[in-house]
């Protein structure tokens, strides 16, 4: 009887941690950097979450840049990816701006002097960055 309730046990764990892995498989290993972008604001204002993602093979280990909406540079920006799955780097997702005053389809955005750095702490040329931000903002672009 204890042999079936430790072996039904061990089966309600395997369940949970495979469940856990399909919820995070939409952040699968590629050679560019991921960048998924939802909004979460409320309606008159912009809030969004960023989650990034790359291939271990990558060697990336930050990425520094300087993040401008509507044209004004805001402060410099960094992802770092400090979180490693077996698969992917993939940074938290996180909180990574409050636009006050309109919603997120009216601005601007853009992302300049990207600066790479890899595991050794040297800088290093950018991998290709692809941005997952359909209808978020009125536009969305990185500049080299």
């Amino acid at each position: 009887m204890t042999r079936a309730i430790a072996f039904a046990a061990s089966c309600l764990v395997l369940a949970s941690c495979s469940s856990q892995s399909q919820e995070t498989s939409d952040l699968e290993a590629t050679d560019y950097l991921r960048i998924q972008i939802s909004e979460i604001g409320e309606p008159d204002s912009c809030m969004i979450e960023m989650t990034s993602s790359i291939a271990q093979a990558s060697n990336l280990y930050m990425l520094n840049f300087d993040r401008y909406v509507n044209g004004q540079k805001q402060m410099l920006s960094q992802i770092k990816f400090t979180g490693h799955d077996q698969i992917d780097y993939v940074r938290s997702i996180s909180e990574s701006g409050v636009f006050e005053g309109a919603p997120c389809n009216t601005y601007a955005v853009s992302w300049r002097n990207l600066e790479c750095i890899d595991l050794d702490r040297n800088e290093t040329a950018c991998p290709e960055i692809r941005f997952e931000a359909d209808g978020v903002f009125g536009s969305l672009e990185a500049r080299q």
